[in-house]
């Protein structure tokens, strides 16, 4: 395999997730390592109406007092440290 076609494939890979993330009607968002959200879809901002610029780069999990209050924190924190999937029905 050579180099261009496995970029197109990293790219056409890529356009697959996108799509999945963007066209979901489940809430979603991508945070970084230190818990800050680097992406998220047009669900998540209908929930908490709030639009996608005052949440990227802004928002971090680890430092919602609500998620604490809730005990989902917990539950986050498996996803970071253990890589463990997780849902919340309340979101």
């Amino acid at each position: 395999m050579n180099g261009q076609h496995k970029t197109r494939n990293r790219d056409e890979s890529k356009l697959f997730q996108d799509n999945i993330i963007d066209h979901s009607p489940i809430a979603m968002w991508v945070s970084d390592a230190e818990g800050t959200v680097v992406r998220t879809n047009q669900s998540l901002c209908e929930i908490t109406n709030l639009s996608k610029e005052s949440i990227v780069g802004k928002y971090n999990v680890f430092k919602d007092k609500n998620l604490a209050t809730e005990e989902l924190l917990p539950k986050i924190k498996d996803v970071f440290e253990k890589q463990k999937t997780t849902h919340s029905g309340g979101y």
